[in-house]
């Protein structure tokens, strides 16, 4: 097998970090790291290999999860909105709309009869807007709780 058949069903594994080593490496006593994210390569001393693969795997995550909340932000409505406008919404770009629900299965089938949006989640407190909503999407009464609302694709 060529290493490019290698690589890439390593990757579709989704392994996040690869160790290259050849000949030449083993003559100058190091390693390559691939990261799968970027694909930036580094080389690593084989004497320091696990220390530098687990800090590599550290930094890997924390710039994922980094990455990811600056995604989820991005494509998020937080401010208070009205019905026509989470609609457009719905029929355009879609996102993650934070908004108040009474709790009626009724509001919550209506919506996605109209929408194809559903609840996605209740968010514990800490994910939760910072301004609570003061009422429900649909019927404008008095919210339970703070739904995300989204279309599933």
């Amino acid at each position: 097998m060529k290493p490019g058949a290698k690589y890439y069903e390593w990757e579709l594994r989704g392994v996040p970090l690869r160790m290259e080593i050849g000949p030449k490496d083993l003559e100058k006593n190091q390693a390559m790291l691939v990261r799968r994210d970027t694909g930036a390569k580094r080389p690593a001393s084989l004497d320091t290999i696990g220390e530098d693969a687990s800090d590599l795997l550290a930094r890997i995550q924390i710039e994922m999860l980094a990455a990811a909340r600056e995604r989820l932000d991005r494509n998020s409505v937080r401010e208070r909105i009205s019905y026509d406008r989470f609609r457009e919404i719905m029929e355009g770009e879609g996102a993650f709309v934070f908004a108040g629900w009474c709790g009626s299965t009724d509001c919550e089938a209506r919506i996605k009869e109209e929408t194809k949006a559903t609840i996605r989640v209740l968010p514990d407190e800490e994910f939760r807007s910072a301004d609570a909503p003061t009422r429900c999407l649909h019927c404008g009464e008095k919210p339970v709780a703070e739904a995300v609302w989204a279309k599933a694709y």
